[in-house]
């Protein structure tokens, strides 16, 4: 069995603090394979191991720097009343500047409070809403990323409307 304690180039790193930096993912230190080859105990970059998720890419017209893209989620990290927060403005941008090329803020909702599931949902539904959401993407786009948003109407899930007694907009009568 190996031991997976010991600093040799073949046992399992531990010693990680950054669980994203990949310029040693074999644990051997730089430097050159057997033979002077890149290869095990080589240093290897982001780009070496990745190299079609590291090139430009694009959507259409939009230019993307990579190909790496956070997906829409709904985070919850908005204020109570689905404006912008500090903790969102610090979550985006921290995506951008560690090399996301586009970021899609997830679970916008286009009625808010109306068809959210919470109260701390992202709101896009009248203009009180434009300042926190310009300054998000002057964030964002700072670090050289693109931001879009996921549109959203909960319908039968809008646990908000639900707790506040509202009737559910949604296509038909749920069972």
């Amino acid at each position: 069995m190996q031991d997976r304690t010991s600093t040799s180039p073949r046992a399992l790193r531990t010693d990680l603090t950054d669980p994203t930096d990949l310029t040693d993912l074999t644990g051997g230190g730089g430097g050159a394979g057997r033979g002077g080859e890149a290869g095990y105990g080589a240093a290897v970059t982001k780009a070496d191991v990745f190299p079609h998720l590291s090139a430009p890419g694009a959507i259409g017209p939009l230019a993307l720097r990579n190909r790496m893209l956070l997906c829409p989620m709904g985070d919850n990290l908005a204020e109570t009343d689905g404006t912008v927060s500090d903790r969102q403005l610090a979550y985006y941008e921290a995506r951008a500047a560690g090399g996301a090329a586009l970021l899609l803020v997830g679970s916008v909702a286009i009625a808010y409070p109306d068809g959210s599931t919470a109260a701390e949902q992202t709101g896009f539904s009248g203009e009180r809403f434009l300042p926190g959401l310009r300054t998000l993407t002057k964030r964002v786009h700072d670090h050289g990323a693109a931001i879009a948003a996921q549109l959203v109407h909960n319908g039968p899930n809008a646990v908000l409307d639900i707790a506040r007694g509202v009737p559910l907009l949604v296509p038909s009568v749920p069972p």
